[in-house]
């Protein structure tokens, strides 16, 4: 249900994907196509791209911002990322209250870093996700892509990195 095999893409997106894993996988393959990054907690997940277009016209942005993202787990993805040869030019973060808060090491698996910034092995991880998801998991991801007549969210990983609410955006059009 977190979305990091790359097994369900033909459900409806919106049930606690894992963007952890997802950003820096989409960023691993586009190695060098961005250089400017939105970072934070989620409520910058839903910042548009194309304002930054302002702030710094020839930067190639990506939004990098965690669903409860802390400022520690993204200085560890910017520092990867750099060391694998991204360049980052400009870095905008959002700060809100997670940016305050002390969080302990998330056991949630949708919550995860990827296991190239921790130093997790390849085996384990993937020992960890074929496992981890308990039947409340693969059953609340089902539910939701049958019940629900539209998706409440849309990731877009594999473009701006950004989400949307797509429910509410239809609500505000209807209203």
């Amino acid at each position: 249900p977190y979305s990091v095999f790359g097994t369900n893409e033909g459900m409806r997106p919106g049930y606690n994907p894992n963007e952890r894993y997802r950003k820096i996988e989409h960023l691993k393959r586009h190695m060098g196509e961005y250089d400017s990054f939105v970072i934070g907690a989620s409520t910058m997940g839903l910042m548009p791209n194309e304002g930054l277009k302002d702030f710094r016209p020839e930067g190639r942005w990506y939004n990098m911002s965690f669903l409860a993202g802390t400022p520690p787990e993204v200085m560890r993805a910017l520092d990867f990322l750099k060391k694998k040869g991204m360049p980052i030019k400009e870095v905008v973060y959002g700060i809100d209250m997670f940016a305050f808060r002390k969080i302990e090491a998330h056991r949630q698996l949708w919550r995860q870093e990827h296991p190239d910034i921790t130093g997790e092995s390849q085996y384990s991880w993937i020992k960890r996700n074929v496992f981890g998801s308990t039947l409340m998991d693969g059953t609340e991801r089902l539910t939701h892509n049958w019940l629900n007549e539209r998706a409440k969210l849309i990731f877009d990983f594999d473009g701006t990195g950004r989400y949307y609410l797509a429910r509410w955006d239809s609500e505000i059009e209807r209203d």
